[in-house]
């Protein structure tokens, strides 16, 4: 064992099932977060004795009493401060329950706060009491104050029913953000239904998104009900809504317009009440301009909106989640991190975000060698080149596509004038059309 090897408790021990109130500071403050183990408090103020002490001059000496009862609940008390506590903007008079998505403001500080840990019953039903992604949801990755805010705002949106359209680049995090806001809904004890709209065969979209009926085409042996009918009572997850055709893009405005589906093959209108939650890390408004995504469609997805930030925008996330993810694929084994390696994850951009993290922590456990991980086993070099490499790869093939489509759209679909707009072969043109899945009108 070297002598930079550290032992981290956290890194032993599971801590995304242990209940915790996490409280950040979203504006009037340096950004912060401050945790209160259940049975716990916190005193904030201006005074140096207080737990959490602020600068902001209009705050009391002891402005307010922050509890976290061993039940889960936590609640809020102003002793008596001078210019008074607000929780989303009322003026609290007593002890009152603090909710998750709710604002205290005093002076210019605003805070929220969430609860992490707790896993309720209809999580646990979902995905079983050990399921991993459960406890990422509700574990570490909301200890900076990005993601307390984030998940704040994802609590609000989960007290209605109304359309979230979650923003984020890949591997950020946005379906976990999409099941907290199910779990914390009153459909929570309905299913949660996800379809990666990037996935979808064009062929056999609308039997996937809508159902079909017996014998409504060849193989259709019998009625199969879409995601829509599956997810009635809960929540449909729709993960790169961005990636839809435009024939499906109008036909999923209108079931979220009068809540019906008609399978195909059909000739009814069934009713579903569904909650959509849906997500890209397209930009809609430009595919928007570039009349790639319907306006119309995006207004209503578009009511409420959630940005999960990437990793490299929240640092102090980087380190709880490896250990998180350490604790996980370690099975029991007493593995633990260097101080060099919590340095190289500390330095390292993670451009595959969350996502790069987890699966760099599967290849150190694996094939580690020591109770202790180092720098070497973490091989964050070859992993961050490949996934430039891969970005850059996406970003070449995304300005390739738009230079096809512009090409085919000033030449009417003609394959032959567009080929020879872009240069290339006719041969090459219809390879590169079969790669994107778009379509001409031949010579």
């Amino acid at each position: 064992m070297t002598q930079d090897a550290t032992t981290l408790a956290a890194s032993h021990t599971p801590t995304a099932n242990r209940p915790r109130a996490m409280l950040a500071v979203v504006a009037g403050d340096a950004p912060a977060v401050r945790v209160i183990e259940a049975g716990g408090a916190l005193t904030l103020g201006r005074s140096g004795s207080c737990d959490w002490s602020f600068s902001d001059s209009q705050a009391s000496r002891v402005q307010a009493i922050v509890r976290f009862d061993t039940e889960g609940g936590l609640t809020i008390e102003d002793p008596g401060s001078r210019n008074g506590t607000f929780l989303d903007d009322e003026r609290l008079s007593a002890t009152q329950p603090w909710l998750p998505g709710q604002v205290v403001r005093f002076g210019a500080v605003r805070l929220v706060a969430t609860i992490t840990g707790s896993l309720d019953e209809s999580a646990r039903t979902a995905h079983g009491a050990g399921d991993s992604q459960a406890s990422e949801s509700d574990g570490v990755v909301v200890s900076s104050p990005l993601m307390v805010e984030t998940f704040a705002l994802a609590d609000r949106a989960a007290r209605s029913d109304a359309t979230v359209l979650i923003l984020g680049e890949t591997g950020s995090g946005k379906e976990v953000v999409a099941q907290r806001i199910h779990r914390k809904s009153r459909r929570k004890q309905g299913p949660f239904v996800t379809l990666n709209c990037g996935s979808l065969v064009e062929s056999l979209a609308e039997s996937t998104l809508f159902g079909h009926e017996r014998g409504a085409f060849t193989g259709a042996a019998q009625r199969h009900p879409g995601v829509f009918e599956q997810a009635s009572g809960g929540t449909l997850f729709l993960d790169e809504v961005g990636e839809l055709s435009a024939n499906l893009q109008t036909r999923l405005l209108r079931v979220l317009e009068d809540g019906k589906v008609t399978r195909v093959g059909g000739t009814q209108s069934l009713s579903v009440d569904v909650r959509v939650v849906a997500a890209t890390h397209r930009d809609l408004p430009e595919m928007v301009r570039d009349g790639e995504f319907r306006e119309d469609l995006l207004y209503r997805l578009d009511v409420v909106r959630i940005r999960v930030p990437p990793l490299r925008e929240r640092p102090e996330d980087v380190e709880p989640l490896a250990l998180h993810f350490l604790t996980h694929f370690a099975d029991g084994r007493p593995l633990r991190l260097s101080a060099g390696a919590r340095r190289a994850l500390a330095a390292h951009p993670f451009p595959g975000n969350v996502r790069e993290l987890r699966n760099c922590m599967e290849r150190a456990v694996a094939l580690a060698a020591d109770v202790v991980l180092h720098e070497a086993d973490l091989n964050l070099t070859a992993r961050g080149a490949q996934e430039r490499g891969g970005l850059l790869r996406a970003q070449v093939d995304d300005e390739e596509r738009r230079a096809v489509e512009e090409a085919l759209d000033a030449c009417d679909g003609n394959q032959t004038r567009a080929a020879k707009r872009l240069g290339i072969a006719r041969r090459t043109l219809i390879n590169k059309m079969e790669k994107y899945g778009l379509r001409g009108k031949g010579k």
